[in-house]
C-alpha cells in the first residue's frame, strides 16, 4: 500500500490540492487496509489554511480501529482495519484537534461487528483533542443524521465533502 499525503493550500477562495506520492509500503500481512481518499474539488467553500489534510500513519490507523471498536462496545480484534479508500484525516493547527473518518472492516468471525458496520453504522467520524485519545463521535450511513458540526465545517471543506455532510457519500 502506498500512502499519498495530501496538502491543502488556499488559492483565492478555492482549495488547491497537491498530491505527493510516497514510496513507503506496508507488509502484505498488515491487518489494516486504509488509504486516504483524494478530497473532492466540487465544494465551493473556502478551505481555512489551518486545516492540514494528510494520510494517517499506521499508529493512528490502529488507534482509530480501537476507538471505533470501543464505540461499538467491541474489541479491536472484531475488526480487520479500516476500509481502503474510506479514510479521511485532518489536523486543525489552530486548535491541535485531529479529525478522521472511515469505514470499519468487520472480521469474518464477528457477527456483532458485521451488524455494527451496516447501514447507519457504515461510516464513523473520529476526533482527537490535544493530549487525549481518539474517540468515535458519530456513526453515519444511509439514513443517519449528522450531529451539528461533526466534523466541523472547515474540516468538511478541507476534505472536499458537500457542506453540512458527515461522510464522503452524503
Amino acid at each position: 500500500m502506498s500512502k499519498r499525503p495530501l496538502l491543502v493550500t488556499l488559492a483565492t477562495g478555492a482549495a488547491a490540492v497537491l498530491l505527493a506520492a510516497c514510496g513507503s509500503s506496508s507488509s502484505s500481512t498488515s491487518t489494516t487496509a486504509a488509504t486516504t481518499t483524494t478530497p473532492k474539488s466540487s465544494t465551493t467553500a473556502s478551505v481555512p489554511s489551518q486545516i492540514k489534510v494528510s494520510s494517517p500513519d499506521d499508529a493512528t490507523e490502529t488507534a482509530l480501529v480501537a476507538a471505533g471498536a470501543a464505540y461499538n462496545n467491541l474489541t479491536p480484534a472484531d475488526y480487520t482495519g479500516l476500509s481502503e479508500g474510506s479514510v479521511y484525516y485532518a489536523v486543525d493547527s489552530s486548535t491541535g484537534y485531529e479529525y478522521a473518518g472511515g469505514s470499519m472492516v468487520p472480521s469474518a468471525g464477528s457477527t456483532a461487528a458485521q451488524v455494527a458496520s451496516q447501514d447507519e453504522g457504515s461510516y464513523l467520524i473520529f476526533e482527537k483533542a490535544p493530549g487525549q485519545d481518539w474517540k468515535a463521535v458519530a456513526k453515519t450511513g444511509l439514513m443517519a443524521t449528522c450531529p451539528a458540526d461533526v466534523p466541523p465545517a472547515n474540516v468538511v471543506a478541507a476534505w472536499g465533502w458537500a457542506p453540512g455532510t458527515c461522510s464522503p457519500k452524503s
